[in-house]
């Protein structure tokens, strides 16, 4: 959040389709594929305890940025529309797009601090018409496809834990 936190608040729309991890895909080997949902949840579970549980304590703005992310998703999940999914079906989800109402980008930047402000990646950039609505097209069929599973509470509520409240969303006293 510290990265595109202020630029995502000025988003009118916003979805964010997560794939399955590499890891999730060497450990599932032959097991049943009704605990895989469960399994994904734990490697969430894990990369958040990752990032959270640092070996110092978060500072203020750390715990502030979480706290915006959580704040962030909520607003755009405003009556249950689902805003985070997670890839469930058995084949890897590797793709990494990102769509805006006039562009694409394509490339390899995973959509985390590393990936968007510290590591080496490439994304290309185009803003041709039939591009942007071919990209479009091709996330509205993975985003309604039956295997991108509404995560957005599941997250929300993994989030939380890692808050402290500051004045954007502590409760009344």
């Amino acid at each position: 959040w510290g990265v595109l936190g202020d630029a995502l608040d000025a988003v009118g729309d916003f979805r964010l389709l997560l794939g399955r991890d590499l890891e999730l895909e060497r450990e599932a080997g032959a097991e049943a594929a009704q605990t895989q949902s469960r399994r994904m949840a734990e490697l969430v579970d894990a990369a958040l305890r990752h990032q959270a549980e640092t070996p110092r304590l978060p500072t203020r703005d750390e715990a502030e940025d979480v706290a915006r992310l959580a704040d962030f998703l909520e607003r755009h999940a405003g009556g249950g529309r689902p805003v985070v999914k997670l890839w469930d079906e058995g084949r890897f989800l590797h793709s990494k797009a990102f769509i805006t109402r006039e562009a694409i980008g394509i490339g390899s930047a995973n959509f985390t601090a590393g990936g968007l402000a510290h590591n080496r990646e490439l994304v290309g950039w185009r803003r041709d018409e039939s591009a942007v609505d071919e990209l479009r097209e091709w996330f509205l069929r993975m985003w309604e496809d039956p295997s991108a599973v509404d995560h957005t509470a599941e997250l929300i509520a993994r989030l939380r834990p890692h808050v402290r409240p500051t004045s954007a969303n502590a409760a009344p006293t």
